[in-house]
């Protein structure tokens, strides 16, 4: 619940004077969480911290739309 909540709060303060927001990772204690904007949702993928979740971040979101 928090996490897409955190997706709103960026997309809503980057469409004001940024561009815009397509995502956001989130570090907890064991893993990334990257929570992907699309159109009607989100979607959120877990990686290992020994993974860069940006350099997947294009390939989820042209597979999800």
């Amino acid at each position: 619940m928090v996490n897409p909540a955190l997706l709103t709060l960026v997309r809503q303060r980057g469409n004001i004077d940024c561009g815009g927001a397509r995502y956001v990772v989130v570090r907890s204690g064991n893993f990334f969480q990257l929570v992907i904007d699309l159109p009607g949702g989100h979607v959120s993928v877990c990686f290992e911290l020994t993974e860069n979740p940006l350099k997947f971040a294009d390939s989820i979101f042209a597979i999800c739309s």
